[in-house]
């Protein structure tokens, strides 16, 4: 029995349908999928970032920043405690820990889009699950993953976590064709053992440190239009035992 007058305004799209078409986003011009490890925090931390970035557009001209759509991991957010390399090459916890995964997806994501790398940075030791030389850590608020999109299309960003893995896509409309041809593992660094008795520790396993460089190539139309060299150099991951009390 009850009657409410609603007042409505009428509202124009930022975006509108035919400038949505105009962008070109139909098909899908880079793919990625990482597998991660068992560890429910991280996956948490994944998951969260991922549905963040998840339906992000990118026009033409545009930068792509993962802080900057990010922002600073907080509990609030969602994101729980887990590891990430602090300096000095050991693991400690922090909260958002482990969405590096999300940000090396996105690295290999613009990589085979053929967009300019902008900013990136190679974590300090190796991680066996990502590609050597081709991976990319982030760190709130002065480490970040940018891109710009110097394609002539829209570059819509799909991500979600299923199945073991973060997976990545990005749409729009094939412009170049892209290859990653890396070089060999050069200048080994061995690896130290440690034992740290502290309440913190986090145990790690033996890594070599090496260098390697990985040549981008950019096609067109069956034509090399760029090559471009990224090399990167990694510290040993040094074996560290914890013989705590909390870990005996």
């Amino acid at each position: 029995d009850r009657k409410f007058t609603l007042n409505t305004t009428t509202a124009q799209p930022s975006l509108t349908t035919d400038g949505a078409a105009a962008l070109g986003v139909k098909e899908i011009v880079s793919s990625f999928d990482s597998a991660f490890p068992t560890d429910p925090n991280r996956t948490t931390n994944l998951t969260v970032a991922s549905n963040t970035i998840n339906g992000t557009l990118i026009k033409p001209g545009e930068t792509f920043s993962m802080n900057g759509v990010l922002g600073e991991r907080t509990t609030a957010k969602g994101y729980l405690e887990g590891n990430f390399i602090a300096d000095g090459g050991r693991l400690q916890k922090t909260v958002g820990g482990g969405v590096s995964q999300v940000s090396t997806v996105i690295y290999n994501l613009s990589w085979f889009a053929g967009v300019q790398l902008v900013e990136h940075k190679a974590h300090s030791f190796y991680i066996s699950r990502y590609p050597a030389g081709r991976e990319a850590t982030v760190s709130w608020p002065d480490l970040d993953n940018k891109w710009k999109n110097t394609s002539p299309y829209g570059i819509l960003m799909q991500m979600w976590v299923s199945g073991g893995q973060v997976h990545g896509r990005m749409w729009s409309t094939k412009w170049v064709d892209v290859t990653a041809n890396p070089g060999p593992r050069t200048n080994p660094r061995t690896p130290q053992t440690f034992t740290d008795a502290s309440p913190t520790c986090v145990p790690m396993s033996a890594v070599p440190g090496f260098d390697i460089t990985v040549q981008r190539v950019i096609s067109q139309g069956g034509k090399v239009i760029k090559t471009e060299n990224y090399s990167t150099s990694y510290l040993p991951e040094n074996a560290v035992q914890c013989t705590g009390p909390t870990h005996s």
